[in-house]
């Protein structure tokens, strides 16, 4: 069984892992495996200033091995604080299991809790999977970004961006 949590400096090994393995199998991801420099020590870094910029990061784990992971990022200017935006990674074996949907849905909470009141992702066009899970909790398209990411093989792929008011 599985479950979601905060994560700690001490998941740093369990999220590198994890993100390699997400960089290697999924075609979805702005970062490529090649351009990947973090280190353990660099990962735990960045968990602590995450944590003490008041940003939320949690994993999805399953018999202690971090399977998912979803984290945010605040505005930082004073006109941007009232906004939020996330990534969120799942291993493809434990895809359609409901773990995306909650830990979007603890980020949610968390978030009104937090007096923010939007939320935004962006997302390739390509990923219909994740466009469906976030239509299913309200998020709208609010922007279309054509050729925004070009691919290995020479394609070309369009960014969606999409929000959520609380």
């Amino acid at each position: 069984m599985w479950n979601i949590r905060p994560a700690t400096p001490n998941d740093a090994e369990g999220i590198l892992f994890h993100t390699k393995t997400i960089l290697e199998t999924s075609p979805f991801m702005l970062t490529t495996p090649d351009e990947f420099m973090m280190t353990v020590e660099r990962q735990r870094q960045w968990i602590i200033d995450q944590q003490q910029s008041g940003n939320l990061i949690l994993v999805a784990e399953e018999n202690r091995k971090i399977i998912g992971l979803l984290n945010t990022q605040r505005g930082k200017k004073q006109r941007l604080r009232h906004i939020v935006s996330f990534g969120i990674s799942l291993q493809e074996a434990y895809c359609n299991q409901g773990i995306g949907s909650q830990l979007i849905q603890h980020m949610i909470e968390w978030a009104k809790k937090e007096g923010i009141e939007k939320i935004t992702l962006n997302v390739m066009a390509s990923n219909e999977r994740a466009i469906h899970v976030y239509k299913k909790f309200g998020f709208q398209q609010e922007g279309y970004l054509r050729r925004q990411l070009k691919l290995e093989d020479g394609t070309y792929v369009d960014d969606i961006i999409m929000s959520l008011f609380l």
